[in-house]
């Protein structure tokens, strides 16, 4: 079972890591409205185009349309949980990115479960800590990854959702 043999996890996810993170990156746009960007960001909200001459009555929830992104990104948890410590021999950018524009998601289980992958790295890396003075490069790594995932945690803390504010705890 993949979960318990970090080494075939990270196998695995050396083959799936590019399927998986541009399913990701791909699904943060919702098609039926016009491929507008899903990110909460104003910046990018307000520039979204409103049909005044739409008369079909049929608005989308902000959950849904986003197709596989919530499940997409449970498969990235669940691997980063299974590879652990091993997650840092890849590039961390588009993992990163990933989380980044999740976080700010207009759908709030999307936001939800991009704080659960992010409690998925740290569970991963709690064993790279060492307890000497001397650290090992997956320990720098984690530490500089962790000056990226700090400031998010306090973001989601303050979510207005009270299931992203737990995941974020």
């Amino acid at each position: 079972m993949i979960s318990h043999d970090q080494e075939k996890g990270a196998q695995h996810f050396e083959k799936l890591k590019e399927l998986l993170l541009k399913n990701i990156e791909d699904t943060f746009t919702r098609d039926p409205e016009g491929g507008v960007d899903a990110s909460a960001n104003l910046a990018l909200v307000n520039r979204k185009k409103i049909n005044a001459d739409d008369q079909t009555g049929k608005t989308m929830h902000d959950t849904e349309g986003w197709k596989s992104l919530e499940t997409s990104m449970r498969i990235l948890q669940n691997m980063i949980e299974a590879i652990g410590t091993r997650l840092y021999a890849f590039e961390l950018d588009r993992i990163l990115n990933v989380i980044l524009k999740g976080v700010d998601h207009i759908n709030r289980f999307v936001r939800e479960i991009s704080y659960f992958v992010l409690n998925a790295i740290f569970a991963a890396s709690k064993e790279i800590m060492s307890g000497s003075g001397e650290q090992s490069p997956h320990e720098i790594k984690f530490r500089e990854f962790c000056g990226d995932l700090i400031p998010i945690i306090s973001q989601g803390l303050g979510d207005n959702w009270s299931q992203v504010r737990y995941a974020a705890s």
